[in-house]
């Protein structure tokens, strides 16, 4: 559990070293990544080019591609992200390459709970799953 709480502390650290600060980057037609983000929600804030329509993926990138979702912009766009993952940017409709700044507004950290005794496990498909914190 050490081991545990010492690693989220440390995600938690380099996250927040990394919040507010705007990244700004020309965007092709591949998935390009901007930021990784551990937060229980964080709001983000991506500005392009006018006439520039692009694609934001966020979560892991697995195969090539952002598996959490994808959203569909032209010049402007707000989205919240939940949990670990990437903000993934690429241009689409044949109008690339842009340049894209992205800006993170307000989060809410992940909790860091040092005491088992406040999680309680539950078997699931024959698995503990650590899902309720008790009151």
């Amino acid at each position: 559990m050490k081991n545990f709480v010492f690693c989220a502390a440390l995600v938690a650290a380099s996250t927040a070293s990394m919040a507010g600060a705007p990244e700004q980057k020309l965007v092709g037609t591949e998935w390009v990544w901007f930021t990784d983000y551990a937060y229980l929600t964080s709001e983000w804030t991506l500005n392009a080019e006018e006439g520039c329509s692009l694609q934001v993926g966020t979560g892991m990138k697995i195969g090539g591609k952002p598996r959490g979702q994808v959203r569909t912009f032209a010049g402007h766009a707000k989205f919240t992200t939940w949990g670990i993952g990437a903000v993934h940017v690429r241009a689409i409709g044949g109008n690339a390459p842009c340049t894209v700044r992205i800006d993170q507004g307000s989060v809410q950290a992940l909790g860091v709970y040092s005491d088992p005794s406040l999680i309680r496990g539950v078997i699931r498909d024959g698995r503990i799953v650590y899902d309720a914190l008790i009151k």
